[in-house]
């Protein structure tokens, strides 16, 4: 009985550490934070097919509309900032109130999943993700 006991608490935190997601805090201000003003804003490390990629989610805690901007940027571990700064890379999303939204590989909304190979890294020389330029405001 008390092997069983032993053998279902194990398997149990087995089954629900491999279900949890990494979500990694993107900061959003000078210390770090990722919840800032009613944002909250996080990534998972995560594949698209073949393609190592980045889930974004953010959350918008007000009770208004929040419009975020921001330019795509990663950290290496050899301390390298890689952004991406034409217009083109800028990305817009408005956030209804209290809402969240989640990047995936089936909806193409631009910005909520962000490809690797388009900076180029590898997901093991990722330090963290940045939102470059962030800007964000009630609508």
């Amino acid at each position: 009985m008390k092997k069983s006991f032993v053998t279902f608490i194990f398997l149990f935190f087995v089954f629900t550490s491999f279900s949890q997601a990494d979500w990694r805090p993107i900061g959003l201000n000078i210390a770090g934070q990722n919840n800032v003003n009613g944002l909250e804003a996080s990534y998972l490390v995560s594949k698209c097919g073949d393609n190592e990629a980045l889930t974004l989610k953010l959350i918008n805690h007000t009770s208004e509309p929040l419009v975020v901007e921001w330019y795509p940027a990663v950290f290496s571990y050899d301390l390298k900032w890689i952004r991406k700064e034409n217009q083109d890379d800028k990305i817009m999303i408005t956030l209804a109130p209290n809402s969240e939204v989640l990047g995936n590989c089936t909806e193409k909304q631009k910005g909520l999943v962000v490809f690797l190979k388009d900076f180029p890294i590898k997901s093991q020389d990722l330090k963290r993700f940045g939102m470059n330029n962030l800007n964000f405001y009630k609508k």
